[in-house]
């Protein structure tokens, strides 16, 4: 799951690892950590990677994109399969 910086202070989300690395003109640190819970509907999910960036001069590193972002990871987890009367 991607979040924004701003949304990755106000969750209190701690950074287990962190990566520099230069562009757009600027030095950006990409931080990952673990989100302990997350509610989606009347389903809960747990222990969600998360990463987010932030520039080293200071700020949002895309501040007219989003506050965050669902990725195909949580997705995953809720695909469900059929079967049919004749077992196919």
């Amino acid at each position: 799951m991607g979040v924004s910086s701003k949304v990755a202070k106000e969750a209190g989300l701690r950074a287990v690892a962190k990566q520099k690395i230069e562009a757009f003109g600027d030095v950006i640190w990409l931080y990952y950590g673990v989100l302990d819970s997350f509610k989606l509907g009347g389903i809960e999910l747990r222990n969600i990677p998360v990463g987010w960036s932030e520039r080293e001069s200071g700020g949002e590193v895309a501040p007219e994109a989003h506050d965050g972002m669902i990725g195909t990871w949580v997705f995953y987890h809720f695909l469900s399969t059929s079967t049919t009367r004749a077992g196919r």
